[in-house]
């Protein structure tokens, strides 16, 4: 798993000159075989959006902490641009009894308008990021 992941980062690295549709999608097939990642975001989005970039880095950044810290293999985004901008991530993943604010974590937070809160559901955690 850790070879996959060290992949996958190594990938996001080369994919960064990509517009933010591809990088997006192509973050789908960097964790194949990993983690089943759904982005139900219109490439439209992407490409109107005055943080489209920055929207690309919150997936990517939370698709590796829901593999390496939730152990998620099913990875759901949302986000409705005229929803308050909300990014919303739902995983099959489960959080630790002692969770822990990570660097990921904590710039998430930085540039989210709230703290971001991972929620745990029947299925698993959700959270909810607000752009």
């Amino acid at each position: 798993l850790g070879a996959w992941i060290n992949k996958s980062v190594s990938e996001d690295f080369e994919n960064s000159t990509l517009d933010p549709a591809s990088r997006a999608y192509g973050s789908i097939a960097a964790w194949q075989g990993i983690a089943d990642v759904e982005i139900n975001i219109s490439p439209a989005t992407f490409s109107g959006h005055s943080m489209a970039s920055l929207l690309v880095q919150v997936i990517e950044e939370s698709i590796s902490n829901s593999v390496r810290h939730l152990k998620a293999t099913k990875i759901e985004f949302q986000f409705d641009p005229s929803n308050m901008d909300q990014l919303i991530i739902e995983t099959n993943g489960r959080l630790s009894e002692t969770p822990t604010n990570g660097i990921g974590v904590s710039w998430l937070n930085s540039i989210s308008l709230k703290t971001t809160e991972l929620v745990e559901t029947a299925t698993g955690t959700r959270s909810v990021i607000d752009l």
